[in-house]
């Protein structure tokens, strides 16, 4: 069901999974609620919803949206974000937090994949940087 992207994706993580993680970098783990509420906080800035999971995980991955950032460019972002989107357009946390409650086991399944997928990519790509 999966498009090859996502695909590729889960076998790149299975295979990091199986190797030992020598980092000493701890980062902030994501989870399938912060995959969630990323996707409800692009479509109500980009004004539509996405088509499938395959057209999400493909956006996240060409616009590098969960890349690991200073504390001085997320404030940055922060601001820009509250400048260009209008207190009428922000969801709720309640009306996610009850979208995400009603979700089926699949789908909450699906959205902790990803999450263990992302941080695991943003790991790797630490790593390369510091070497």
């Amino acid at each position: 069901m999966l498009s090859k992207k996502a695909q590729n994706i889960m076998r790149e993580v299975a295979s990091m999974m199986e190797q030992p993680n020598a980092s000493t970098i701890k980062r902030h783990k994501l989870t399938g609620w912060n995959i969630f509420t990323k996707r409800k906080s692009l479509e109500s800035m980009l004004r539509r919803e996405f088509v499938d999971d395959n057209e999400f995980i493909g956006y996240v991955i060409d616009n590098k949206e969960f890349k690991y950032q200073s504390p001085e460019e997320r404030r940055r972002n922060k601001m820009r974000i509250r400048m260009n989107v209008g207190v009428a357009d922000k969801l709720s946390t309640g009306s996610i937090r009850k979208e995400f409650n009603n979700l089926t086991f699949d789908k909450r399944y699906f959205y902790d994949l990803l999450a263990n997928a992302v941080t695991k990519l943003r790991e790797m790509k630490m790593k390369r940087i510091r070497k």
